[in-house]
């Protein structure tokens, strides 16, 4: 695989945006090794989700990437598929959901580089491979992430806006911070009504969208802290909890009774991701 220098940059096209992997080369399609295809729903506001997998495909294989290509979606809504020399190794519809980072670099680099040792991935400690200097340059959009030094804000429409001085989520390395989220369902403003199954089902619900839109799934997580305003309620939203994951991987956990909540919320759930 030939190697290239500099950094990819992100070039508007009629197709969508183009990460050429060499300089000058911007011509839509190359038949090269190496070529991924992100194809997103824009109706379904995926830019951010497709640009976050382009930035980590393209730091974990670098030179082994010839280019990357984010394609706004012109068939069903829902569409988010990536696709590597022209095979589909992600289909959100067929798998199921969003592709969390370790599993869509394994189905990658199986197809590109299956010599590569993906150092944490593979070994499950906490290395990462080496070599990559490219980086994808997203264009001025309200969803792309807001960093700050080494941290990357994380934000998802499909959640409740964060409101004050705190973001929904902050990615620092590999690992996610994700703010608390109460039962308020971002369609109306208000919480789920039905009481507290109802609410921390919405909170659940509200925290995934965060996660995903990092590029993670819920499987990710790694601890969880879940604060009730009545500690008698812990049956029940321990219930609709649990349903979110495997029993025999579920994530660690504490749970505390904080007396009121903001909003007069029955349940607010927050959580760190390994990404």
């Amino acid at each position: 695989m030939r190697k290239v220098l500099g950094l990819a940059l992100l070039v508007p096209h009629s197709w969508g945006f183009v990460v050429p992997r060499s300089p000058g080369r911007t011509k839509f399609p190359v038949v090269d090794a190496g070529r991924v295809d992100i194809e997103y729903c824009t109706g379904c506001k995926w830019l951010l989700r497709a640009s976050w997998v382009a930035s980590e495909l393209l730091q974990t294989f670098d030179t082994e990437l010839d280019e990357v290509s984010l394609i706004p979606s012109k068939g069903a809504a829902g569409t988010f598929e990536v696709r590597v020399d022209g095979e589909v190794v992600w289909d959100r519809v067929v798998d199921g959901g969003f592709p969390g980072p370790k599993e869509l670099k394994q189905r990658v680099r199986n197809i590109i580089a299956p010599d590569q040792d993906l150092g944490h991935i593979d070994s499950g400690g906490s290395g990462r491979s080496g070599g990559a200097r490219a980086s994808l340059a997203t264009p001025s959009t309200s969803e792309a992430p807001a960093s700050a030094g080494t941290k990357t804000v994380i934000s998802s429409d499909r959640a409740p806006a964060a409101v004050g001085a705190y973001s929904q989520a902050i990615r620092a390395g590999n690992l996610l911070f994700c703010s608390g989220q109460v039962g308020l369902d971002p369609a109306t403003g208000k919480l789920a009504p039905g009481g507290v199954a109802a609410e921390a089902e919405q909170a659940m619900t509200n925290l995934r969208e965060v996660v995903e839109a990092a590029g993670g799934s819920l499987q990710d997580i790694v601890k969880t802290t879940v604060l009730l305003a009545d500690i008698s309620d812990y049956k029940e939203v321990n219930t609709i909890y649990s349903a979110y994951f495997k029993e025999e991987s579920a994530p660690a956990r504490a749970c505390f009774a904080a007396g009121a909540l903001p909003i007069g919320a029955k349940v607010e759930i927050e959580a760190i991701v390994a990404l």
